[in-house]
């Protein structure tokens, strides 16, 4: 949205002469029709969710393309947009655990709104105050981010590369644990 609102001369040309074309006539500026349907995607997600599993992934994937279909036939929405939000549902249907979709959902909508209103650089503030606000998070009071920025080089290693559970002879260090070494106390005993 930043390279549509702000920076169209970063858009190979080409491709902004049909943005541009398919534009044309429509009734919403560019960052107002994405709003609208992020909106509509978030609201038919969290409709799916709400109902029978099989019933519920089918009523988000045919809604969005019924919805989609009508909303560019009838000069509403572009094609851009819809591709767009596609490619952003899709990317969120990646996610491991699902739990987090209402927190990414929030946090594309910070990032949507910083775009929005700064271009570019507002895309990179945005990115920068979430891995600001990753860093400070703990759990169970270790940092968040601590397999990512160790405090030494092999636990950098170790949460780089997975090496056999077996050959990991010592705790990372940044759990500070009295005993250091993994070693089983029952192992071997009868």
């Amino acid at each position: 949205m930043a390279l549509l609102a702000y920076h169209q001369d970063q858009i190979p040309f080409p491709l902004l002469a049909t943005v541009t074309v398919a534009r044309s006539g429509l009734p919403f500026p560019a960052p107002l029709e994405l709003i609208i349907v992020l909106f509509l995607f978030e609201m038919f997600r969290e409709a799916g969710q709400r109902l029978p599993s099989p019933l519920g992934q089918t009523l988000s994937v045919v809604g969005g393309l019924i919805i989609g279909d009508a909303a560019i036939r009838s000069g509403f929405i572009s094609p851009s947009v819809i591709v767009i939000t596609a490619l952003s549902a899709i990317a969120g249907y990646t996610l491991v655990n699902q739990i987090l979709a209402g927190a990414v959902s929030i946090l594309r909508g910070f990032v949507l709104l910083c775009s929005i209103l700064m271009g570019l650089y507002g895309f990179m503030l945005a990115g920068f105050v979430i891995v600001l606000y990753i860093s400070r998070l703990r759990s169970f009071g270790i940092p968040y981010l601590a397999l990512v920025f160790p405090k030494s080089s092999s636990d950098f290693f170790k949460g780089l590369f997975r090496l056999p559970w077996r050959s990991y002879r010592h705790r990372v260090d940044y759990l500070r644990t009295n005993d250091s070494s993994k070693t089983d106390e029952g192992e071997g005993k009868q």
